[in-house]
């Protein structure tokens, strides 16, 4: 692969091999589930605002649209509004847990949690669980995405510009690291 300058803006350019897979796919008691780790320079506080907050969210995640309920059912739709897709939170305990699950329509259901915890220096440690139980033919596509979005959230916290990296960074040579075999 040729090397690559343009993407992560963690105060340097980074070249090709910022775009390995940092996660994994863990067998749990829930099913197997991709699990990626982020440390962040930011309180917990400042994180949780990030994922939780609409107008942070948009900034890194995507385009939101609140519906239904106020308080627990959002749309979101992606960067170029083709696709659309219901976010339910089913558990929240500021700033250190979030349960959502995401409703892609056809029956096809996602349970995301998120884990917010202090790194005792200031900074904090984000672990993010997607349950891929019932798509793992999807896992290949879904790591890459959340590797993406997760660096996205870190651009956005170090207030840099998150289109400096793009999905083509992670897809597809990220794919076949998180693909499951049945």
């Amino acid at each position: 692969m040729t090397k690559q300058t343009k993407g992560l803006e963690r105060g340097l350019e980074y070249e090709e091999e910022a775009f390995e897979p940092t996660g994994d796919i863990v067998d749990t008691d829930a099913g197997r589930q991709i699990v990626i780790v982020r440390d962040f320079p930011q309180s917990p506080r400042v994180v949780w605002d990030y994922i939780t907050d609409l107008r942070d969210l948009e900034l890194w995640c995507g385009n939101l649209l609140k519906v239904a309920d106020r308080e627990h059912v959002y749309e979101l739709h992606s960067w170029d509004k083709e696709d659309s897709i219901e976010i339910t939170v089913v558990e929240c305990t500021a700033p250190s847990f979030l349960h959502i699950r995401s409703d892609y329509g056809q029956g096809i259901q996602r349970e995301i949690r998120v884990f917010i915890s202090s790194d005792g220096h200031g900074g904090s440690f984000l672990e993010f669980h997607h349950n891929v139980e019932s798509c793992c033919n999807l896992a290949g596509t879904i790591g890459p995405e959340w590797e993406f979005k997760l660096d996205r959230l870190m651009i956005a916290l170090n207030g840099g510009n998150v289109t400096n990296v793009c999905l083509e960074n992670y897809l597809p040579h990220q794919q076949s690291h998180y693909s499951i075999s049945n």
